[in-house]
């Protein structure tokens, strides 16, 4: 029974998360218990431990008098967390260089085809979920666990800034036109095509989210 309980609620926080990731949560929102407890189906004893462990994962911090709200990234940390990512991103793709001529594409592929599907479907959900992996999956071919597991560490931190990407179809359809040149890339063992490619499609979300946190401090 305690083994059961502990799935569901690591289903209820993975919900959670996903819905701030996607930015169904806005950075600065407030988060109320109250309705937390009645989406969700949960306690409010649940509810809290959900909130402590948003707490420690960034992903909210607590405010005197207002309770648990959204974090925002400040503009530095975002910097440097975008410079720190491309810079070993491309590193990655240094190490699928070397292995290329080896590689094969058919999971991505699959992946990206159930993007695609997700994008058609406008389930916005299973596009986060299934973009996730289609990068975590590009980026296994480095045949370099630690390098995988940081870059992806860092894209979780960075998913909170993708939905100003994905708020407009035709940046949507953008996301859908760099994977397939990924792919291509990948084909031709085009690694410098390969870098070229992400680090557009990386920084496009990043260039809008920067775009109105100006608008936000003027």
């Amino acid at each position: 029974m305690a083994k059961i309980k502990q799935e569901m609620f690591n289903k209820v926080l993975e919900r959670v998360e996903m819905d701030i990731l996607v930015g169904i949560y806005r950075p600065r929102e407030r988060l109320i218990e109250s309705e937390i407890m009645e989406k969700y189906q949960i306690t409010r004893n649940a509810t809290r431990n959900i909130f402590d462990k948003l707490m420690a994962k960034g992903f909210i911090k607590r405010i005197p008098n207002r309770g648990a709200i959204i974090t925002d990234m400040e503009t530095k940390d975002a910097k440097d967390l975008y410079s720190f990512r491309l810079h070993l991103e491309n590193y990655a793709a240094d190490l699928i260089e070397k292995t290329i001529s080896n590689v094969n594409l058919d999971e991505v592929i699959h992946v990206n085809f159930e993007f695609k599907k997700a994008v058609k479907d406008n389930n916005l959900l299973k596009m986060m979920s299934t973009n996730i992996s289609f990068h975590e999956t590009i980026i296994k071919l480095s045949n370099n666990n630690i390098v995988a597991e940081v870059i992806n560490q860092l894209r979780t931190r960075s998913m909170r800034i993708r939905h100003y990407l994905w708020q407009h179809s035709a940046n949507i359809q953008k996301s859908v036109d760099d994977h397939e040149a990924l792919i291509e890339a990948l084909k031709n063992k085009n690694i410098d095509e390969l870098k070229r490619i992400n680090e557009s499609h990386i920084l496009s979300p990043f260039e809008m989210y920067l775009n109105r946190k100006d608008s936000i401090d003027i």
